[in-house]
């Protein structure tokens, strides 16, 4: 059941945001997406502020490198999509745009 979430994730990622990029995974539970310029690091914070919280790559490997993907899930009923992406979008916008979140990612552990 859980590749009905992945490829709803990867097609509605693919209509909503098709500037990011992923590869499919044929396996697992998470979709490894890349970031066209911006950071994941201040993308999740923004998710924070809308109550999503995800892990930016840079808490997956050891020197903190990475910001450039984004770690999403896709476990999530696929009623709920689109709204996770809404967010997201919203995000990264507000990151591209230089806005500060007052969440802070610091201090998080992965």
């Amino acid at each position: 059941m859980l590749w009905y979430s992945r490829d709803a994730l990867v097609s509605a990622l693919a209509i909503q945001l098709p500037s990011w990029r992923c590869h499919v995974p044929r396996a697992g539970v998470v979709l490894w997406v890349e970031l066209p310029g911006i950071g994941a690091t201040r993308v999740v914070a923004h998710t924070l502020d809308a109550g999503l919280r995800l892990i930016p790559g840079p808490r997956f490997t050891a020197d903190g490198t990475g910001d450039r993907w984004l770690r999403l899930p896709f476990t999530m009923p696929t009623n709920e999509v689109d709204l996770m992406l809404a967010v997201l979008k919203e995000a990264a916008d507000r990151s591209a745009s230089g806005v500060e979140s007052p969440n802070g990612i610091s201090s998080w552990i992965a």
